[in-house]
């Protein structure tokens, strides 16, 4: 039992001091983008870049609860195709307040912002997705926008 104990500790070692170089060897290039479509790579952007999305087809606000009467929010410029989940899970996660912050430097219609009600897949809170839910999120912006449910690829 002590010598399989030794060879397992050992083991252990070498896989850990294997996986050690292998990450001192990653370089920001090694990591690969997902791909969104055809021909598109996604990259997914940091909080910054949210104050210069593309707006030719709008912008599209992800709005999702974390905990009761707690709103979070994703933007994403507007497309004519489904997102993914995976898409939608890559970007980061700002406060409604960031959001009305962040949309109030576009100039562009109200009608040009729409907010997808969904959920995250990092939540454990649950929720349903209905016309109550649609109505919280609505309010959460003062009614400048309408409210639809968000639909993934």
């Amino acid at each position: 039992m002590k010598k399989f104990t030794i060879i397992l500790c050992f083991l252990m070692l070498i896989s850990f001091a294997s996986c050690k170089s292998e990450a001192k060897n990653t370089t920001k290039d090694d990591i690969p983008t997902q791909e969104s479509g055809k021909d598109e790579t996604f990259i997914a952007p940091s909080i910054e870049d949210y104050y210069h999305l593309e707006t030719p087809k709008g912008i599209e606000v992800y709005v999702f609860s974390m905990a009761n009467g707690s709103f979070s929010c994703r933007l994403m410029s507007g497309t004519n195709r489904l997102k993914t989940r995976e898409e939608f899970e890559a970007l980061p996660t700002i406060r409604v307040e960031k959001a009305k912050e962040i949309l109030a430097t576009y100039d562009i219609p109200s009608s040009s912002i729409t907010l997808l009600a969904c959920q995250s897949m990092l939540s454990s809170y649950c929720y349903n997705l209905n016309e109550d839910y649609l109505n919280a999120v609505a309010n959460q912006f003062d009614n400048k926008y309408s409210a639809v449910m968000a639909e993934f690829e």
